[in-house]
């Protein structure tokens, strides 16, 4: 496994840990939270390095991490599947989609950047 993916989602990882602690803190979305939100994906794209990369890194850490703010952070009941299906619908999959185009913009220019 290439050593950028590995950085790029140890990065990835740790600003959404950031995002949930601004998020368990603040309560509401603040302007800092928005920030990060936006430059997580974009900094995941970069450390990658390839845009395939960081498209599927982009959408999967976004995906598993804002589930687990909505479900965690957010206290969301678990008791009911419904619900739960739309909360992924209705939040996790838009933002999700949002961080893929976040993604592939910062991994155009991690290739850039790192091109020999």
């Amino acid at each position: 496994m290439d050593k950028r993916i590995i950085y790029a989602t140890v990065v990835g990882i740790v600003l959404y840990l950031v995002i949930f602690l601004l998020n368990s803190l603040q309560g509401d979305l603040t302007i800092e939270q928005l920030l990060l939100i936006i430059i997580t994906p974009i900094l995941v794209g970069i450390v990658s390095g390839k845009i395939k990369n960081a498209v599927v890194l982009g959408f999967v850490i976004s995906f598993i991490m804002l589930s687990i703010e909505v479900f965690v952070v957010q206290g969301t009941p678990i008791n009911d599947v419904n619900v739960d299906l739309a909360v992924i619908v209705a939040m996790v999959l838009p933002l999700a989609a949002i961080s893929i185009v976040l993604a592939a913009i910062g991994g155009l220019i991690g290739r850039k950047i790192t091109k020999k």
